[in-house]
């Protein structure tokens, strides 16, 4: 019983073994069958689509939480601070009912319902800026993935047109910018 799990653990890692070689030999065997053509235009759009990828996926899982971590720390600093701004208010009305006059407690008071008023405001614009970022990240997602997308199609289209013609030195591959443009008219 001791042993049963180490039994089964290597009956799974030799099968497993086997099993990823026979893959390895079939990979290897449809790769060489097939032969790609490099060029330095091929390597540059490769690149620039790995860029937009990475570009891509900086924005989404980097930039767009970092500002709403931001604007939510600031809706929950305004947030506590109007609710401390309303408590001092509070606290002034009591002293406020008996008096009338222009006196220090009376401007007091005064001063915190106003800056009572200007955090309410900025509470808001921070809300609003929040939905704001929700529809520009929207957009903004669409167009970097758009992007994506037509570096691909650069880098396919170009891959294709030099694997039809492998004898194409780097001078005489097509332009990726013309694959594009031609597959955009079509």
């Amino acid at each position: 019983m001791r042993f049963y799990s180490l039994v089964v653990g290597f009956c799974i890692a030799s099968f497993s073994t086997g099993a990823v070689d026979i893959y390895a030999q079939q990979s290897n065997a449809a790769r060489s069958s097939t032969l790609r053509v490099v060029s330095p235009q091929l390597i540059e759009v490769y690149r620039s689509w790995q860029l937009a990828q990475i570009e891509l996926r900086q924005y989404r899982f980097v930039e767009l939480p970092r500002q709403r971590r931001w604007l939510d720390d600031q809706i929950t600093l305004a947030e506590v601070q109007a609710r401390e701004l309303h408590r001092r208010v509070q606290d002034y009305r009591p002293a406020l009912q008996f008096r009338s006059d222009n006196t220090p407690i009376r401007n007091a008071a005064e001063n915190y319902r106003l800056e009572l008023l200007a955090t309410q405001q900025h509470l808001q614009r921070l809300k609003n800026q929040r939905i704001q970022l929700w529809r520009i990240a929207r957009e903004e997602y669409r167009i970097r993935s758009l992007q994506v997308t037509v570096e691909a199609t650069r880098f396919i289209a170009l891959r294709n047109a030099t694997a039809l013609n492998p004898n194409t030195t780097a001078s005489q591959a097509p332009n990726p910018q013309a694959i594009v443009k031609r597959k955009k008219l079509l």
